[in-house]
């Protein structure tokens, strides 16, 4: 059944936590390019092994060959052969370490999660922005990527001091079609640490 949904916030890390927080990230991002190119250069192999040409990767063959592979959750079959038969050639061609780029451990800012999905580090605030546009299960096929799962270990792990923490809020395409008193709104899906509870708390209005 379809649901769009978005999903978005920050949360501030505590000072003595940031670096090991964004080197776990970073590392987990780095790990999963690597692990997306050894199952490239295993499918290359098993394309080479059967002369197979660009052809037989858009008319069954070779996706065949990729069902039948080990492969990490979310790699895109189009992912391995845009590596392989590259450059307009017919032949396929060893996949490089560059066609699966990984990120600097000290200077990266933003880490791409799957097609559309976001993290964005704030290293002057030690904030983490977290961005999942809108889209058909959008949340859902975020969270499970392997990046956005190490992610949330990071967040867990986090030992939180007073004024530290966050939280996500999102929609999705049947609260907004509520028609009840508060329907619609956008609603906090996460909480962490202190900050983030307060977020939980009711709004008490006066008048």
């Amino acid at each position: 059944m379809s649901r769009y949904e978005w999903e978005k916030g920050s949360v501030l890390i505590p000072s003595t936590e940031w670096a090991a927080f964004r080197h776990h990230i970073v590392e987990a991002y780095n790990d999963y390019q690597e692990r997306k190119y050894k199952a490239a250069v295993r499918l290359w192999e098993k394309i080479r092994q059967r002369h197979y040409k660009a052809k037989d990767a858009d008319f069954g063959p070779v996706r065949d060959l990729w069902t039948n592979l080990p492969t990490p959750k979310g790699m895109n079959y189009w992912e391995a052969t845009r590596a392989i038969f590259r450059e307009d050639h017919g032949r396929p061609l060893k996949p490089r370490k560059k066609d699966f780029p990984t990120l600097p451990k000290t200077t990266t800012t933003k880490v791409p999660v799957g097609c559309e999905a976001s993290i964005r580090f704030d290293v002057d605030n030690r904030k983490v922005y977290w961005n999942v546009p809108e889209n058909n299960h959008a949340r859902e096929h975020a969270w499970r990527h392997p990046v956005a799962q190490a992610f949330s270990r990071a967040l867990n792990s986090v030992r939180w001091t007073r004024k530290s923490g966050g939280y996500f809020v999102g929609n999705d395409e049947y609260n907004e079609d509520s028609s009840s008193i508060g329907g619609s709104g956008n609603y906090v899906t996460m909480t962490f640490g202190p900050s983030g509870e307060k977020a939980r708390q009711p709004v008490t209005h006066y008048w």
